[in-house]
Formats: structure tokens, C-alpha cells, sequence
């Protein structure tokens, strides 16, 4: 009996052990909760407010160049979160983050991507009318820049994209089907298929 006791303590002091030690690992990724920062591309969710890592466009779309608060990083089963707020419409959204779509980038990365603390116009700066359209948009057409495909897409998944050097980029639609953009040597989007 004693010894169960000894083995008890033992596990709940390791359990409180871990449980501190997730709670600092946590609290070294959580950023200012105050600060102001905005989308750096358009975002797809869908309903109620769940975002995929990997940006399917389906969905309502979050702008390019809104303004997000209260950012945290969770975790849900698998998935590491990433939540925040929209002040102007006062909605919380859930990014569901999944290492597998984007290889040797850390979740910290993937949000220093999605969330900088410059507005549209600063995002903007150096876009041409017909790039800014497409941004305001959702969507891609030949001619257009890799920023604004960026800034109209996001970054696409690197599980399949590796490089941003690359001359084809993929990206999901949905679950099932993917569009590969592809660039000339400018970076002006030649095809779109």
C-alpha cells in the first residue's frame, strides 16, 4: 500500500511538473493580448468562425487589413489554436493549426506571417489598381504579382509549396480540390488552374 502512495505522489508531482511547464511554454508564445495587429491576406472561415490552417476558400472571408485583437495561442486535440477578436464586428475566431501542412515552421512563424501590425493601405503600398482589386476580391488572375497573390490567398500550405521562389504554387480550394498558380520569370501569374 505504501508503495502505490510513493508511486501517487510521484506521478502527481510530475503531472504538476508538466502541467507548470506547458502553462510557461504557453505563456512564452502568448503575445500582447492588447495589441493591435491586422490580416495580412485574406482569410476563409467557416462557420462558426473556424479557420483552417491551410486557408480553404470556402466560406465568408475575412479581409486583408482587419484589425484583430486579444490573440492566443491554445491547443485542441491535434491541433495547435490560434484564437482572436475582430473589434468591428466583436467575432471570435479559432485558427486550427496543424504542423503537417507547414514543415519546418513553427505556429509562431505562421502567425508573424498572418498577423503584422501594418493596415491595408501600409499592406497595400506598391499594388497596382487591377492587384488591389483582386485582393478586395478573393481571387487571382493572370498578370498579378506573387505579393498580391499573397495578399489575396496567403501563403500557400509548404507541405506542398516549399518555396515561395518556386514557379507553381498550390493551393486548396476545399478539402478536395487544389488550383496550382503559376509564375513567370517576373512573378507575374501566367496560369491559373
Amino acid at each position: 500500500m505504501k508503495s502505490i502512495q510513493i508511486c501517487l505522489i510521484v506521478c502527481l508531482f510530475l503531472l504538476c511538473g508538466f502541467i507548470n511547464g506547458f502553462a510557461e511554454n504557453t505563456a512564452q508564445s502568448s503575445v500582447d493580448a492588447s495589441e493591435v495587429l491586422y490580416t495580412a491576406y485574406n482569410i476563409w472561415y467557416e462557420k462558426p468562425e473556424k479557420i483552417w490552417c491551410i486557408n480553404y476558400k470556402v466560406g465568408a472571408v475575412l479581409p486583408m487589413g482587419t484589425e484583430i485583437t486579444g490573440l492566443k495561442f491554445g491547443a485542441y486535440r491535434k491541433y495547435q489554436t490560434i484564437s482572436f477578436k475582430t473589434p468591428k464586428d466583436n467575432k471570435e475566431f479559432i485558427i486550427f493549426w496543424n504542423q503537417k501542412f507547414h514543415p519546418n515552421k513553427t505556429v509562431e512563424d505562421y502567425v508573424k506571417n498572418l498577423f503584422p501590425k501594418k493596415n491595408f493601405q501600409e499592406l497595400t503600398s506598391g499594388f497596382n489598381k487591377e492587384e488591389i482589386h483582386c485582393i478586395k476580391s478573393g481571387f487571382i488572375q493572370k498578370g498579378i504579382s506573387k505579393a498580391a497573390v499573397l495578399a489575396s490567398y496567403g501563403y500557400p500550405p509548404e507541405h506542398y509549396t516549399y518555396s515561395l521562389k518556386n514557379e507553381t504554387w498550390t493551393y486548396w480550394l476545399n478539402r478536395f480540390k487544389k488550383i496550382i498558380v503559376t509564375f513567370d520569370a517576373n512573378g507575374k501569374v501566367v496560369a491559373v488552374n
